[in-house]
């Protein structure tokens, strides 16, 4: 149950930053383009140096934002735990049901057994390895992020408004969607399934599925390759949209449709 939690917790996470800090260098993309501060910038730095900038500094951002939560959900956790005295030793626990005993033995028999479970919930959190967990995580998420980021980035670059974006967003957005519904269906139910499997390995699926799959234990060969294979995937993405970019981050009142998004993709320098 509580890897189950952490699991759904971990891969709805993702889902939301993917998208959230996507969404926002879209339109980062079009504000400037509409405002003209991109033929400015342009004049000075290439623009795909312009894209990976944007990308980037938006990436440091999330991974603080990230960075802060940890300290302060470890921080609230230790002293919630404190407080309430769920931390309070063994020996302690066991002084105090005695003491009930001799007062009162039905009163000492429940204290025992909810002090047991407790123990025993305590127990599988400290078998949890939240290093790892939170390590893998932030690769994740930044590998994630990264790979669709380039994608809304080259879509900002050749539409002129946001309503013009929403044709185009909804197939980037389409796997990731996919995987936030087999999180549901397959990975959390059965996380070593042969369709848990390949949702952790495609790239455009890993960020939300293999998150997922972390607290169950990963076979160290599939999460070496899922890593690999989401590099692989940021790298392709990102010179598929630094194409469609350059041409249009500069053009302006053009009808785009896909057709003419390969026609740029296809334009030499």
């Amino acid at each position: 149950g509580i890897l189950y939690i952490l699991g759904f917790v971990l891969g709805v996470l993702i889902y939301m930053f993917v998208l959230i800090y996507g969404m926002q260098i879209m339109l980062g993309v079009i504000e400037e383009k509409t405002s003209k501060i991109v033929e400015v910038l342009v004049s000075s730095v290439k623009p795909f140096q312009l894209m990976m900038g944007k990308i980037l500094g938006i990436a440091a951002v999330g991974l603080l934002q990230f960075t802060i939560w940890v300290v302060l959900i470890s921080t609230l956790s230790t002293a919630t735990l404190s407080l309430f005295g769920v931390s309070m030793p063994q020996q302690q626990a066991m002084e105090q049901i005695s003491k009930q005993m001799q007062q009162n033995p039905e009163a000492a028999e429940a204290l025992e057994m909810q002090n047991s479970k407790v123990l025993e919930v305590l127990e599988s959190v400290n078998e949890i390895p939240f290093g790892y967990i939170i390590f893998n995580f932030a690769f994740y998420f930044l590998g994630g992020y990264l790979l669709y980021g380039a994608l809304f980035a080259a879509v900002g670059s050749a539409v002129d408004s946001q309503q013009e974006a929403q044709q185009f967003t909804f197939p980037i957005t389409l796997p990731l969607i996919i995987a936030y519904f087999g999180l549901f269906m397959f990975i959390l139910n059965d996380p070593h399934s042969p369709a848990s499997f390949w949702f952790s390995i495609i790239p455009f699926t890993s960020p939300v599925a293999m998150v997922g799959r972390l607290g169950f234990g990963v076979p160290a060969w599939q999460l070496v390759l899922s890593q690999f294979l989401l590099i692989g995937g940021f790298i392709f993405t990102t010179w598929i949209a630094a194409r469609i970019y350059r041409v249009g981050i500069l053009m302006h009142g053009t009808k785009i449709n896909y057709k003419v998004l390969a026609k740029w993709f296809m334009m030499k320098h």
